[in-house]
């Protein structure tokens, strides 16, 4: 199993936010974080021109799975896994 991030940073009324979104996947991860990323990108811009903010980066990066389990028992993740199951979040 491969464990990856995808982290977006944007600014809003002069204030900098980092969002980010943890993934994992059987494929190719160089291929799957690609792809996660260009589909990122475009909804974060699609939703910034509603919002006027303004995107900063896009980055992916490879994460351990001590990481990624680590982020699935805080308090963020299970809040993720829980919209994930309701479909909010998908």
């Amino acid at each position: 199993m491969n464990y990856f991030c995808i982290e977006v940073a944007y600014k809003q009324n002069n204030e900098r936010f980092l969002d980010s979104r943890m993934f994992q996947t059987e494929d190719n991860i160089n291929e799957t974080m690609e792809a996660y990323s260009v589909a990122t990108k475009r909804a974060y811009e699609k939703a910034f021109v509603i919002t006027q903010c303004d995107l900063i980066s896009v980055t992916p990066r490879e994460v351990s799975e001590i990481e990624y389990k680590r982020h699935a028992l805080s308090r963020e993740g299970k809040r993720d896994l829980n919209l994930q199951k309701r479909g909010v979040n998908k």
